[in-house]
């Protein structure tokens, strides 16, 4: 669980790897006191982004070779980042920007890349028009409903069973959540369960189609 204040996270409560080294983290002196280059108030932790996935055949990557990133395109996810970071000073496109290594050299603290990501999956995101009380849903459960208009029904049509064509191709299995087992014993070490559904990916014993595997071969 994190709380956030005016964009800022604050506090950081649970049990488990992630939330012990972002607590350590926001332990280290002068890191909520310093001025970032380019912002205008203290403190590292500030909302850097949200990105909302929109492709649904995308199939968990294999993290054991780093290809984290292209999980958060899958259709409903959302990747959020923080850490204070801009990419470029003014009138220069060196990257990192070099005032933020001369204040990682001074401070000792971080600051040339935005430090900490999550990948969320079963969201459910709501946004309000402007100048109305008319809310949209835009995420609904993981899933989003524009996938199920009929509009983008018939559209799909053309290229073959909209059904197929818009399923949903990968489902993180959470214990607890969507799947048998224990949430809070997951939540400790989530990633050996993560490894059990990398390996039936890449050996093609995953529940659903994957488009980067090879056809299996029966073997009898």
């Amino acid at each position: 669980v994190q709380v956030w204040e005016d964009g800022y996270l604050t506090e950081v409560h649970g049990d488990g790897i992630y939330p012990e080294l972002l607590r350590t983290l926001m332990k280290m002196p002068g890191i909520h006191h310093h001025t970032w280059p380019q912002y205008n108030k203290p403190g590292y932790f500030y909302h850097y982004e949200t990105a909302l996935g929109t492709n649904p055949k995308v199939v968990r990557p294999d993290m054991r070779y780093m290809r984290i990133s292209p999980e958060r395109e899958r259709d409903g996810m959302m990747h959020w980042a923080f850490g204070a970071q801009i990419w470029h000073d003014e009138g220069s496109m060196k990257i990192p920007a070099p005032s933020y290594l001369e204040f990682e050299k001074k401070y000792k603290l971080p600051a040339r890349y935005h430090t900490f990501h999550q990948h969320t999956f079963f969201n459910t995101m709501q946004v309000r028009i402007r100048g109305t009380e008319k809310w949209i849903t835009l995420v609904d459960k993981g899933r989003r409903p524009a996938l199920d208009s009929p509009e983008v029904r018939a559209l799909a049509s053309r290229y073959g069973d909209p059904d197929t064509i818009l399923a949903t191709d990968w489902i993180p299995k959470v214990p607890g959540i969507n799947a048998p087992g224990n949430y809070e014993v997951y939540a400790q070490d989530p990633y050996p369960y993560e490894l059990e559904e990398m390996e039936r990916i890449g050996t093609g014993r995953y529940d659903t189609y994957n488009p980067y595997l090879p056809k299996a071969v029966d073997s009898n």
